[in-house]
């Protein structure tokens, strides 16, 4: 690790255990736990689906509600929800064209400003999208398809649910960034 915001004299083992341990159950917890539910929509998709096919196959009619189940719940869940590991894992699509090239300072700087960039955008994003959530569950948001009355407002709350989430992992990388310093290789938005 290179130098961070830290004197030498400072006793850099304990600090750099103390920062995995907190990054650990602060971010990684959350964020793997949002990855679990959005895997399980994922499941749940798949099975509403397969069961719905069958339904139309062995019944001669489909399930009630198929289609505003998947596109109102799960899909939003599998967007949503596992944004923070794929922030936390750095697995986000990046263009890489130049970065390479700039010096590791640049780079450094780059990547907390973009930390910056993205804790205040997916902020934005989770108080403006709970707003619309509460307001949402407030007015008792329903959907009906079918004879079927699905209250969506409970998915409204996976937008700002998994925003929150994002914040919170690209809080994780700001912090680890800053710590790192410039001169850790490691270091990118």
């Amino acid at each position: 690790m290179g130098k961070g915001i830290f004197p030498s004299s400072f006793r850099r083992q304990y600090w750099d255990y103390l920062m995995n341990e907190l990054l650990r159950k602060v971010v990684d917890l959350p964020t793997r736990a949002l990855a679990l539910v959005a895997g399980l929509a994922v499941v749940l998709t798949m099975l509403h689906i397969s069961l719905d096919v069958l339904s139309r196959i062995v019944l001669g009619k489909p399930m009630l509600g198929t289609i505003s189940m998947v596109s109102s719940f799960y899909m939003v869940a599998i967007v949503f929800l596992p944004l923070a590991l794929s922030e936390r894992s750095k697995s986000h699509i990046s263009v890489e064209i130049i970065w390479g090239l700039y010096p590791r300072r640049v780079r450094y700087w780059l990547a907390i400003v973009t930390g910056v960039l993205t804790i205040a955008v997916f902020s934005i994003l989770a108080v403006s999208s709970f707003g619309k959530a509460w307001t949402s569950f407030r007015t008792g948001s329903v959907l009906l398809q079918d004879d079927v009355i699905l209250p969506v407002w409970v998915a409204h709350f996976l937008v700002p649910l998994g925003a929150a989430g994002m914040v919170l992992a690209a809080t994780g990388n700001l912090i680890a960034n800053i710590v790192s310093g410039p001169d850790d290789p490691d270091v990118s938005s």
